[in-house]
């Protein structure tokens, strides 16, 4: 919702934030991942190459070959990759609030934080429970993001449910297995899609 509130307040330079948070969507997920793998690559890696040449090399790290920090770039990419869609459901829900509720909250002296939580965020609870399913739904089909960042590593540090049943199917040869978790995975992803598809209609 921040990013929507952005993009609704700000005009001089939206553009660079458009752009910023709707690339993703544009921008296909893998040729994404490969971008930040050249970038937080150990030895020719931009980040590092970035923090040697400001005075910083004591900082420089193996960015995806350490655990902790491999997690935490899994996640900021995924976000990212999916902050775009989520934007456009805020910006959607903001912009269909009517401008006299807006007009008539000034007048009473409701500016600033007030309007945002006594106007905006009231009219947008449907919106935030659609996008929270919604959520939910890629967390559970999330794939390309770490299969080609890590690969599931170092270790299984980044391992999820699509690459255990992809690594369980074709590479340990246990299909009863594999079939197994992928049927676990369909009814819980047709589940949060039911749940979001009636939330939805029901927002609309």
């Amino acid at each position: 919702m921040a990013f929507a509130l952005l993009l609704f307040h700000k005009k001089k330079r939206s553009w660079f934030y458009r752009t910023s948070i709707f690339m993703p969507i544009v921008v296909p997920a893998s040729l994404i991942c490969l971008l930040f793998t050249w970038m937080l690559a150990d030895n020719f890696g931009i980040i590092n190459k970035l923090l040697i040449n400001i005075g910083l090399s004591r900082f420089t790290h193996n960015w995806l070959t350490d655990a902790k920090t491999a997690r935490w770039w899994v996640i900021i990419v995924s976000i990212w990759g999916k902050v775009g869609f989520s934007t456009i459901l805020f910006l959607s829900g903001i912009q269909s609030i009517s401008q006299d509720m807006f007009e008539a909250a000034e007048i009473d002296g409701a500016v600033g934080w007030k309007k945002l939580f006594y106007i905006i965020i009231p009219n947008l609870s449907e919106t935030f429970v659609v996008t929270g399913i919604w959520a939910i739904l890629q967390c559970l089909k999330l794939f390309v993001t770490p299969n080609v960042l890590t690969k599931g590593g170092p270790g299984n540090a980044t391992l999820v449910l699509y690459q255990t049943i992809y690594n369980e199917a074709f590479l340990n040869f246990e299909m009863g297995y594999a079939s197994s978790i992928a049927f676990v995975l369909t009814a819980l992803v047709m589940v949060f899609s039911l749940i979001n598809l009636k939330m939805s209609r029901r927002e609309n």
